[in-house]
């Protein structure tokens, strides 16, 4: 994607009683590069358990809270994944932003 760019795809679940949401934030940190690789790993790994800490334990917002690295189609990125029974992904998105920005 371009700098400055979101982009959000949504599913219908099949399922009209399933309450379960979840998220994958997905932050493009440009072209495949070993370096910036091995760089997002070690971030990855620094802030697995303040996530965790924020988002499952003190907010309570779900199941899992999972973050890590993701090369794909080339691209380094760093990923961070909630599933949710208690918020919309929206709302979901809105508190792993501010996790991020009290990071």
């Amino acid at each position: 994607l371009p700098t400055g760019i979101e982009w959000v795809n949504t599913s219908a679940v099949p399922n009209a009683d399933e309450t379960n949401s979840s998220i994958e934030v997905y932050f493009q940190v440009g072209p495949f590069d070993p370096h910036v690789q091995a760089a997002l790993s070690v971030l990855a790994n620094i802030i697995k358990e303040p996530a965790f800490d924020q988002l499952r334990t003190k907010e309570q917002l779900g199941y899992i809270v999972h973050t890590s690295t993701k090369s794909q189609y080339g691209v380094n990125g760093l990923r961070i994944i909630v599933q949710s029974h208690v918020k919309h992904p929206n709302g979901l998105d809105t508190r792993i932003e501010a996790f991020l920005e009290a990071f």
